[in-house]
């Protein structure tokens, strides 16, 4: 099975690379980033043909 990034991590990435290089805290749009991160799960649970992704699990 394949892990994905959770919101909560992404966020916690975000906030470590802001601290060490600078940068606005904050996303601009919250629920983009939560579709953004939920599309690669979506396309391959609806994909008839897993084998098209051998490595993903």
């Amino acid at each position: 099975m394949t892990d994905y990034p959770t919101l909560t991590e992404v966020q916690a990435i975000h906030k470590e690379q802001i601290e060490r290089y600078g940068g606005a805290y904050g996303v601009r749009d919250p629920e983009l980033l939560e579709a953004a991160l939920y599309r690669p799960q979506k396309r391959l649970s609806s994909t008839t043909d897993a084998s098209e992704y051998p490595y993903l699990g």
